[in-house]
């Protein structure tokens, strides 16, 4: 049987003016999906939407920096390396390129060795490309890329969250997901309100698909959510841990950790994470969300027949109280 990493694909970004069909065809075999920039502005830009998930990169050495119209250079390589660093993207990156111009040994003194742990060889060539110094083949080139990114921790968070991230792809949530490997994760009081921002959408994305029959407008979202799937204590379209989920975000975690930012009166459950004195309530607070999710995405929100029996069972679900 086929692993789920063998069916994984590798989503690159690929900086380079005169992209061909077949680089791209052949990356494809290899499980590597190509989005092309053709410009290094342009990547950078692709790089800083987080809405784009990106795995690795690939430069071009000789490349346009901002022009489409403008002469390629060495220059633009220099210019997407400062880009990337400046911005602190931990994505490995890797330097293709048919040589020219400046030549091979000015893309070695061009690359910084000594901060790229994840390969040894300075660049690889394009096919056809003569080259006496290194020889590397395009096969080297998709190998070392699928090498560097089994071992980058944010590929590992993502395929491991995969079935959650299908379901919710949101740069926040994203964000989430890479933040609880930080050191400073189990004390950072800004989560509880993070999370809450994500189930409140989440809440919204079932209210709007009529699956929750609560005006839109008329609701406190998560809080609301959580009393009326409480209402039934053996509905079978709500599992009792989802029902515990809603209802431990709702009362205890993100509710009350929303308003603790008051320095002078901060509510109890921001002033224990600060403190460390709630080391788990983070993570707990994130599995409660991940179930959440999980959860949504097993729902056919789009399954008129589903919904209209959704409806029938959840007749009762109706408020009265207006928002202030």
């Amino acid at each position: 049987m086929e692993s789920d990493d063998t069916k994984y694909r590798i989503k690159t970004l690929c900086i380079d003016d005169e992209p061909t069909g077949g680089f791209i065809d052949q990356a494809a075999l290899n499980g590597i999906d190509i989005t092309i920039a053709e410009t290094v502005e342009d990547g950078l830009k692709m790089l800083d939407n987080k809405s784009n998930i990106f795995e690795a990169i690939i430069l071009d050495a000789n490349c346009k920096i901002a022009d489409e119209g403008e002469e390629e250079d060495l220059s633009a390589l220099s210019h997407a390396i400062a880009g990337i660093y400046a911005r602190s993207i931990n994505i490995p990156w890797f330097v293709y390129t048919a040589g020219g111009y400046e030549g091979f040994e000015m893309i070695e003194k061009i690359v910084p060795q000594q901060y790229r742990n994840w390969d040894t060889k300075a660049f690889y060539t394009k096919p056809g490309t003569s080259n006496t110094i290194t020889g590397q083949s395009i096969d080297e080139l998709f190998t070392a890329i699928k090498k560097a990114v089994e071992q980058s921790e944010i590929t590992r968070v993502f395929r491991r969250y995969k079935t959650e991230i299908d379901t919710f792809n949101e740069p926040e949530f994203k964000e989430l997901l890479i933040a609880q490997n930080k050191k400073d994760f189990a004390t950072d009081d800004t989560v509880p309100n993070s999370i809450r921002k994500i189930a409140d959408t989440i809440c919204y994305t079932l209210r709007s698909s009529e699956f929750i029959s609560v005006e839109l407008d008329k609701s406190n979202v998560i809080g609301d959510v959580s009393k009326y799937l409480a209402v039934d204590g053996t509905n079978k379209y709500v599992p009792k841990h989802i029902q515990g989920a809603f209802h431990y975000l709702s009362q205890y975690y993100c509710n009350p950790g929303s308003h603790g930012f008051d320095p002078e009166k901060p509510l109890p459950i921001c002033r224990y994470i600060r403190n460390n004195r709630a080391p788990y309530a983070n993570i707990t607070g994130l599995n409660c969300l991940l179930d959440i999710i999980n959860w949504v995405g097993s729902l056919n929100l789009e399954d008129e027949d589903f919904l209209k029996d959704v409806q029938t069972d959840f007749s009762f679900w109706e408020t009265n109280k207006k928002r202030k």
